[in-house]
């Protein structure tokens, strides 16, 4: 069990417990991390190919390419009840016109190529990389992360310095948006409880994996992580299908979590009676956007260290592409997003910026075939759709394969055809690329170098004082509203807890184990805290509340 006790008191797992193994890049680096996504891949097919080819019927030849801009909001949602998945969806699609416009009327502001032009350009563009970053990190977007907005806003403003219509450019990303939209929320006809259904399904599995793994060493931390994260990804997509808390799926995800509290704090409990009572207090509902943002405006927080890194990179990789003479220096600003976006830590930045190059070279190499058949009309969108779909397909499973084709499908958006000639225009990409992956690698070595020292302290503090603050609310009122918002504030912060650890250790091992008992004991008390919530009667207190503040002095001496 991951709550081994000592005369009563909870003993404290040592950082040398909760270190990851290393990252071995070679096994990670073409594996994928999940089957191809293939009914999504086809939602994403077909949310770029119907219009596209009703614009095309309709005679609205350049806009039914354009309308790719608004489909990459397709890529967004998936696994989410779809009452979230539209929501999501939509709000993404929006962002897609905003910063599409903004990147079309960029481009008609000063005249292209001029140096006032070019800086115009970058400062946009890096603008857009750095904003969408922060908030997407301090949401929880998934991958993509914030690639596709910045890569939107990219597309729109060569398109528009190409001659496109501002007034061409946005409608039709908007056409792209509502597709989306619509495609992304048909399966609901067929079995609008499949996402759900699935998450419990995976937090059950996972819950499953811990116990086993609980029976056979003291401190099985990777699993108990892993299932806290499949348990609160259940919770927050039943809470975001609007279930009632009798339902089948709540009462079934009710029998792992509290499979789940037992393995992690043997105290015999049973599920707390006043949440099967209470639609209104399903237990780790995700927090709202505006907490989410709220809680990530720090300094040293996740987010921020991200979108710092990103917005230096973006800058660095434009500019220098720019001195160099390169005709596409967003190509190379691109390239440096990629890899930085989602925060890695210094092996899976590596791996990224691996991906990216190799992932940039074969989807050149595919590119050039296709310059070759010089396909137009009707087979032109055939093979935007073809490229969408093989997107979606590898895009959250491995980054290169998905590169592969993320590579033709921007370039024939932007307009490949205006060098003469295609040698130069793919040679003048790859070096782009190597400029943008290498700028991104020697950013995350050199910008804030000992930044994962600063975040696993913010994030200690935080674990620290919302445990506190929870354990003197259980102690005025368990069941009041206050008290479920430090539940749900402190199953976030552990979540944030966990993912700086890793990163410390991967970014600094030798650090990590010198400096992480304070982290380990803090997860060890939040989950365990988190565990005996679960202990108490309806209307009554929190067995022994002292045992747990001695607990929490202990881990943070």
């Amino acid at each position: 069990m991951s709550s081994d006790r000592i005369n009563g008191e909870p003993s404290f797992p040592s950082a040398a417990h909760t270190l990851p193994a290393r990252l071995r890049r070679r096994q990670v680096l073409w594996r994928l991390a999940g089957p191809p996504r293939y009914a999504a891949a086809t939602r994403a097919g077909l949310a770029l190919g119907i219009p596209a080819m009703l614009a095309y019927a309709l005679g609205f030849r350049h806009e039914a390419l354009i309308v790719a801009l608004g489909t990459f909001a397709a890529f967004y949602g998936e696994g989410r009840p779809y009452r979230m998945r539209g929501r999501l969806i939509a709000t993404v699609g929006l962002v897609l016109i905003g910063v599409v416009a903004l990147g079309a009327v960029t481009a008609r502001v000063l005249p292209v190529g001029s140096p006032s032009g070019r800086i115009l350009e970058i400062t946009v563009l890096a603008a857009v990389a750095g904003v969408s970053t922060y908030v997407a990190d301090a949401v929880g977007l998934p991958p993509p992360g914030s690639y596709f907005i910045v890569l939107g806003c990219g597309a729109a403003l060569v398109m528009s310095s190409g001659g496109m219509p501002v007034r061409s450019i946005v409608p039709a990303t908007a056409a792209g948006v509502l597709s989306s939209v619509i495609v992304g929320l048909v399966p609901a006809l067929i079995d609008r409880r499949k996402p759900e259904r699935s998450a419990v399904g995976a937090a059950a599995r996972a819950v499953a994996a811990y116990q086993a793994a609980g029976a056979g060493r003291p401190h099985p931390v990777t699993e108990r992580r892993a299932a806290a994260e499949a348990i609160w990804a259940a919770w927050a997509a039943v809470h975001d299908a609007g279930l009632s808390a009798k339902s089948a799926l709540v009462v079934q995800l009710m029998v792992a979590h509290r499979d789940f509290t037992h393995t992690t704090d043997r105290t015999g409990a049973g599920p707390d009676q006043r949440v099967m009572a209470d639609p209104g207090h399903l237990p780790m509902a995700r927090p709202t956007l505006r907490q989410r943002l709220r809680w990530s405006w720090a300094p040293a927080s996740h987010a921020t260290v991200t979108a710092v890194r990103v917005t230096v990179a973006a800058v660095a990789a434009a500019t220098i592409a720019t001195l160099l003479g390169l005709g596409r220096p967003d190509w190379a600003l691109l390239a440096a997003t990629l890899v930085l976006n989602m925060g890695p830590d210094r092996p899976r930045g590596v791996v990224r910026a691996l991906q990216r190059f190799g992932g940039t070279a074969l989807g050149l190499v595919l590119l050039g075939g296709l310059e070759w058949l010089s396909p137009s009309g009707v087979a032109l969108i055939l093979v935007l759709v073809t490229l969408q779909f093989l997107v979606e397909l590898f895009v959250a499973g491995n980054y290169g394969l998905a590169v592969v084709f993320i590579t033709p499908l921007a370039l024939l958006l932007g307009g490949p055809g205006a060098h003469s000639s295609v040698p130069r225009l793919l040679g003048e990409r790859m070096a782009e690329t190597t400029i943008g992956v290498v700028t991104a690698v020697v950013v995350l070595w050199v910008v804030l170098p000992h930044a994962h020292r600063a975040t696993l302290a913010l994030i200690q503090r935080r674990v620290a004082d919302t445990t506190a603050e929870l354990l003197a609310a259980l102690r005025a009122d368990p069941a009041s509203n206050d008290t479920w918002a430090l539940r749900r504030l402190l199953r976030f912060e552990l979540a944030g807890l966990a993912r700086s650890s890793v990163t410390a250790a991967h970014d600094d091992r030798d650090w990590a184990r010198a400096n992480g008992d304070t982290a380990a004991a803090l997860e060890h008390v939040g989950f365990g805290v988190l565990a005996e919530c679960w202990s108490i009667p309806d209307g009554g207190q929190l067995p022994n509340p002292q045992r747990w503040e001695r607990a929490l002095r202990a881990a943070v001496e």
